[in-house]
């Protein structure tokens, strides 16, 4: 698990999903920093269905960084 701390525009690497997975999130104060955690679990098909696979976690700056792509990405978002 990391904090993200910076977005970079990675032209060379297009989306392309393999599975579907579910995403699971939770937000906490950590030492008076709110934190969001987002997680996903292993898809059906792995040996162990459900488990936490990736984990990525956001402070205030790294959330409004990425409210700003969602944004550009997908236009009609508010």
């Amino acid at each position: 698990m990391g904090l993200v701390t910076r977005f970079t525009h990675r032209p060379d690497s297009r989306p392309n999903f393999r599975t579907e997975v579910e995403c699971g999130w939770n937000a906490a104060d950590v030492g008076g920093r709110k934190l969001l955690r987002l997680e996903t679990y292993g898809s059906a098909d792995r040996e162990l269905p459900g488990k936490r696979s990736q984990s990525l976690e956001l402070d205030e700056a790294g959330a409004r960084e990425l409210l700003d792509i969602l944004r550009r990405t997908f236009p009609g978002l508010r």
